[in-house]
């Protein structure tokens, strides 16, 4: 009799995927951001590179004035932020694939995999597909795989394909039926209550300041929600960026992850340890 094969999936390396996408974004866009925003920051030229400061290096633009550097340095801005989001959709798309390919290993366990089609085919249209939105179909029609996020991470899909490839701009392509682009992510707020009055105090002002009466820290999970018309020019600060990177670690991330082991246990299949392997 052959011998059984073992097959361990490692939800905390599936997780890893997404959460690498997270954190180059916070960096790069940390980077960039800071670089930007700063009014001392003019060495735009690569051969005002240090190490390459003393070769004599062709200079592809050549000498500009001080407002035509605000103007590579708010393009450039731009730019970075549609990166980031690129870095955490992307790999969060990754995550995904994996996913698909997991569950195609659970269903053949069972002898299942035959009614859905030819697998290699069917992992490279899922992989290969560009669009979230496929992928999350694939997942939710062939498996039952899915998140509550599913809406909210593909607006922010679209969201960067505006920053990214319409100058920040929404067209009449993402509008709803009410003309009206919306999107949103889930965050997480902190602020003080007087334990006598009840004022709310936001996090940002309890910082070296003395209050008035004792006051408790509380915090509480609460919805973001930006809305755009058709013209609009779509924008995100440094906290916005902040809390989609949170929202992808804390939120879609997990909730997709709880939901392929919930369709792991479908089919027999439960975790070895805790929810990390199967």
């Amino acid at each position: 009799m052959a011998k059984p094969l073992t097959h361990h999936i490692d939800l905390k390396q599936i997780a890893d995927l997404g959460h690498t996408g997270i954190r180059r974004a916070a960096i790069f866009m940390g980077l960039g951001l800071n670089a930007a925003n700063r009014p001392d920051f003019k060495e735009y030229q690569l051969t005002e590179i240090p190490r390459y400061a003393k070769t004599i290096g062709y200079k592809i633009i050549g000498p500009v004035d001080d407002a035509r550097i605000e103007q590579f340095k708010a393009t450039f801005a731009d730019w970075i932020v549609a990166c980031g989001l690129r870095e955490i959709l992307e790999h969060y798309g990754l995550l995904l694939a994996r996913l698909h390919h997991e569950a195609m290993i659970v269903l053949q366990t069972r002898d299942l995999l035959k009614y859905l089609g030819d697998p290699a085919t069917l992992q490279r249209n899922h992989f290969e597909n560009p669009g979230l939105a496929a992928k999350f179909q694939d997942l939710r029609a062939r498996f039952k795989i899915e998140t509550k996020f599913e809406e909210q991470i593909t607006q922010l899909y679209k969201l960067r394909n505006i920053i990214d490839h319409n100058f920040q701009t929404v067209t009449d392509k993402p509008l709803n039926a009410e003309n009206k682009f919306v999107v949103s992510w889930e965050a997480f707020d902190v602020f003080g209550v007087g334990e006598g009055s009840g004022a709310i105090t936001p996090y940002a002002e309890l910082i070296d300041k003395v209050l008035p009466e004792p006051t408790k820290i509380v915090g509480k999970r609460v919805r973001r929600e930006k809305v755009y018309e058709r013209g609009d020019r779509v924008t995100l600060d440094g906290k916005e960026l902040e809390e989609i990177c949170f929202f992808f670690s804390f939120c879609c991330i997990p909730s997709i992850l709880k939901s392929f082991v919930e369709f792991g246990k479908r089919h027999g299949v439960n975790p070895a340890s805790g929810d990390d392997e199967l």
